[in-house]
Parts: C-alpha cells; structure tokens; sequence
C-alpha cells in the first residue's frame, strides 16, 4: 500500500489541476454572464487560488520525487556495495605478486 501512496498523491494532484481549469473555465463563463462585481472578483480569485495551489502541489511533490530518487540513486552509485569486487582483488593479486618477488 505504501509502494502506492504516493502514486495516488500525484494523481490527485493531476485531476484536481484539471478539474480546477475546468472551473475556471466555467466561472469565466459566468463572470461575463454576471452583473455583480463582488461576484465577479470573488469567481475569479477562488479559481486562480486553487489553480495556483494545485499547480504548486504538483510542482513540489515532482520536485521531491526527483530529489529522493536522484539522492538514492547516487548514493547507491557512490556506495562500497555498487563497485566491483574485481578491484580489491586485483589489488591483493598486486601484492602477493610483489611479495613473492623479494
């Protein structure tokens, strides 16, 4: 369930943005159908207010997305465990052979 929480947290995300464009779109409609000016500005700030919100959720939660996989992914290049064994043999290899040499 945990593999998929923040799948379902970027979906949300998605279709909350569509959904608010499609208000928007739709108090546009009635603004310009609407001869009260306090309705008009409230419409048109509610609708670019959840616009914007969402808009910054999804930026922020591929922003995170991006910094914990970049972050694991060259943790895991840097990390002693990633490298190859074929290193340190050869190095001991090197060794013996400099040893029996004297």
């Amino acid at each position: 369930m945990k593999r998929y929480a923040y799948d379902g947290l970027q979906l949300f995300s998605f279709s909350s943005q569509s959904w608010d464009t499609r208000f928007s779109v739709g108090s546009r409609m009635l603004m310009r159908r609407c001869n009260t000016r306090k309705l008009r500005n409230f419409l048109n700030m509610q609708s670019e207010l959840a616009r914007d919100t969402f808009e910054n959720w999804q930026s922020e939660f591929l922003q995170l997305m991006w910094q914990v996989m970049g972050l694991a992914y060259f943790l895991y290049v840097g990390s002693p465990s990633s490298k190859e064994n074929d290193d340190r043999l050869e190095a001991k290899i090197d060794e013996l052979l400099k040893n029996k040499r004297r």
